[in-house]
C-alpha cells in the first residue's frame, strides 16, 4: 500500500513538473520570441549528438546569457563543454578584454562543441578549448571527480557542468562532487561559481565555502515553482 501510495505521488509531481516546464517555456516564447527561437535552434543542433534532453535547456541558455550581461566577468573558466560554450563564446567575442577556457575530458565533445562554434571564435585568440582527462577519488567525505589538470590562471567566473559524474557502467555516482573549485578557490577565489544542477556538489561547495560564499540555490533544487525561475545556482563570493 505505501509503496503504491510513493508510486502515485511521484506520478503526480512527474505531471506537475512537466506542466510547469511547458508553461514556462512558453512564458519565454511569448516574452522575448527571438531570443527563444535562437536559443531552441541552438539547442536543435547540439541535440543531434545525443545530448540536452531536458525542455528547460533553452530557458537555461537565456538565464546564463542574462547572468553574464549582470556580471560582466572578464576571465571565464567552463568545466563541461556544451551548448553553453557558444554563450560564453558569443558574450567575449562582444568584449574584447573578456576571455573563455572551456575544459572537457572528452576530445570527441570537444570536437564537436568546437564545429559548432561560429568560424570566428574557432579562430580567436579569446576562446580556447582543453582538454583534461577525468580523476575520480574516494575519501572519508566520499567520491570527488575533477579534472586531472586545470588551465592556469585566474578567473573570475566558473561555470561547473563537469567532468562527467557517472561511473563506468553509465550509471550516476550517487553522493559524488566536482571538486575542481577547491583549487581555483585556493589559488584566487572567483567572484562568482556557478552550477549547472548537480545538487550533491550545490550541496558540497555551500557548506563548505558558507562563510566566504553567498549561495542563490537553483529553485529546480528547491523544488520551487514561479515565472521568475532560477535553472541555475549562483555562488557570489561576500566581501571581505
Amino acid at each position: 500500500m505505501i509503496s503504491t501510495l510513493r508510486k502515485f505521488y511521484h506520478q503526480i509531481r512527474a505531471w506537475q513538473d512537466a506542466r510547469f516546464l511547458r508553461r514556462l517555456s512558453e512564458h519565454l516564447r511569448q516574452a522575448e520570441p527571438e531570443a527563444f527561437q535562437r536559443l531552441s535552434t541552438q539547442v536543435d543542433r547540439y541535440r543531434t549528438d545525443g545530448a540536452l534532453s531536458h525542455p528547460l535547456q533553452a530557458y537555461k541558455l537565456w538565464e546564463l546569457e542574462r547572468t553574464l550581461f549582470e556580471l560582466e566577468p572578464r576571465r571565464i573558466l567552463e568545466l563541461g563543454t556544451g551548448s553553453t560554450t557558444p554563450i560564453f563564446a558569443a558574450y567575449v567575442l562582444g568584449h574584447p578584454d573578456a576571455s573563455l577556457v572551456a575544459v572537457d575530458e572528452t576530445e570527441r565533445w570537444i570536437h564537436h562543441t568546437r564545429e559548432l562554434l561560429p568560424e570566428e571564435a574557432r579562430t580567436s585568440n579569446q576562446v580556447k578549448l582543453h582538454h583534461s582527462p577525468r580523476v575520480v577519488t574516494s575519501g572519508p567525505g566520499g567520491v570527488e571527480i575533477r579534472y586531472e589538470a586545470l588551465p592556469e590562471g585566474d578567473f573570475d567566473l566558473v561555470f561547473v557542468d563537469g567532468p562527467s559524474l557517472q561511473g563506468e557502467d553509465g550509471r550516476k555516482i550517487l553522493g559524488a562532487v566536482n571538486s575542481d573549485v577547491r583549487e581555483l578557490v585556493h589559488r584566487s577565489p572567483p567572484a562568482t561559481v556557478v552550477v549547472d544542477m548537480r545538487r550533491d556538489t550545490v550541496r558540497w561547495f555551500a557548506e563548505t565555502y558558507r562563510d566566504d560564499y553567498e549561495a542563490r540555490i537553483s529553485d529546480r533544487i528547491l523544488g520551487r515553482r514561479s515565472l521568475d525561475y532560477r535553472y541555475l545556482t549562483r555562488f557570489s563570493r561576500r566581501s571581505e
